[in-house]
């Protein structure tokens, strides 16, 4: 049908702002994904602006072995964004380090207010080269 066609590509042209599932709800007798995230097209530029820096680890769980640790001031390239799945009360947004240099939070891990911003967003990677993206 031509009308559904043309609300297909309008829908295509909104923006869509809202929350959905990540994975399917077991109890309607299905699983598997929903939706995954994608790595950022460029890298992302955030400097840490916490006085204790940010600790770097291997994965997206808080579990996971340190790494690393970035100073106060320090400017990290992030390729992606995700969320840890532990503590399941409290999604602990992650940032991922390019190069596959790790994981770091994006804000301490406190009920509000004590849970201030690690890092600030600063701008895109103007010198990245998708041709040599290492």
């Amino acid at each position: 049908n031509s009308n559904d066609d043309d609300a297909r590509i309008a829908f295509g042209k909104n923006k869509v702002t809202g929350w959905i599932s990540e994975f399917l709800n077991p109890l309607s007798g299905q699983r598997g994904p929903v939706a995954a995230p994608i790595p950022f097209p460029v890298p992302a530029l955030y400097r840490v602006r916490h006085a204790d820096g940010v600790i770097i680890r291997s994965g997206v769980e808080l579990s996971t072995s340190q790494i690393g640790f970035a100073p106060k001031g320090t400017v990290l390239a992030i390729v992606g964004r995700a969320y840890s799945d532990h503590p399941r009360e409290q999604c602990i947004e992650r940032l991922r380090l390019a190069g596959g240099g790790g994981w770091i939070s994006a804000s301490l891990n406190r009920p509000p207010p004590g849970d201030e911003d690690l890092v600030e967003f600063i701008g895109i990677d103007g010198s990245y080269d998708p041709n040599h993206p290492e």
